[in-house]
């Protein structure tokens, strides 16, 4: 396809916005990890391999945005807020 054509130029505009897209959210991810290493380490090291990338991560934060709210959660409670974000993957405890 030479790059004259419209289309061309289309996926230029496309693929430079993509990438701008990628590194903005790995840029928001690194500054959320860097806080979150400071004031909340726990939600940090849930997740080493998956990070905080992970469904499971999102919905512990959502319900447990800080320590204090995450030391007051029944297992009851966290397994509901994990269920809600990966139904049938959820722990059960006894």
């Amino acid at each position: 396809m030479p790059r004259s054509t419209p289309e061309a130029r289309a996926i230029t505009v496309l693929t430079r916005a993509q990438s701008a897209a990628v590194t903005a959210r790995q840029r928001a991810q690194h500054q959320l990890r860097a806080v979150l290493v400071t004031y909340y380490l726990a939600a940090v090291t849930a997740w080493p391999t998956t990070g905080l990338r992970h469904p499971q991560a999102r919905a512990v934060l959502a319900a447990a945005p800080t320590p204090a709210t995450a030391a007051a959660l029944s297992r009851a409670e966290f397994a509901e807020a994990l269920s809600r974000f990966s139904p049938g993957t959820c722990p059960t405890w006894t």
